[in-house]
């Protein structure tokens, strides 16, 4: 069974992980996960949120399993900047695939994005042209306004986690 501390320590993992990635393509990131609703923080604009994924098991589409991510809890919209989903396979190697979208192509009540093949790389629907598009962080970037943004999501009504 897995705990909910394993969870978080996979949602970290991931979390950590593009923060390193965005560092290593010359960006300023702060890791804020565990003190505000987003995970990221961007340049000192740019909210940005992270979910981790391993590929789960689904006979039903055909299968070959997908990757699954939720995006919202608890009536919080979507309305990150950049919305990153982590495909790993495990956690001692660096991500299969990394989808970087950013927050404007997302619906703000959109509530969980599958990935639909086995093996993200060779993914081809909706979500296919953001793998490792990481252009997309500095498009997003250059158009928000240089001052650091609300951090705390406001809350719009309870509801039922979607799975």
């Amino acid at each position: 069974m897995t705990s909910r501390q394993s969870l978080n320590g996979f949602g970290e993992a991931g979390e950590r992980w593009v923060a390193q990635e965005l560092r290593e393509r010359g960006l300023t990131v702060e890791w804020i996960g565990s003190r505000t609703d987003y995970d990221l923080l961007i340049e000192g604009c740019a909210k940005g949120e992270v979910k981790s994924a391993f590929l789960s098991d689904n006979s039903n589409h055909r299968g070959s399993g997908r990757w699954q991510f939720s995006l919202r809890r608890n009536g919080v919209l979507v309305d990150e900047h950049v919305l990153f989903l982590v495909c790993y396979q495990d956690l001692e190697s660096d991500p299969l695939a990394v989808f970087v979208i950013p927050g404007d192509a997302l619906d703000a009540e959109l509530s969980k994005i599958d990935i639909t093949s086995a093996d993200p790389r060779d993914y081809g629907g909706q979500w296919a042209r953001f793998r490792d598009a990481w252009d997309v962080v500095d498009r997003v970037v250059a158009r928000l306004p240089a001052r650091k943004p609300e951090l705390i999501r406001p809350r719009v009504q309870d509801e039922e986690v979607p799975f």
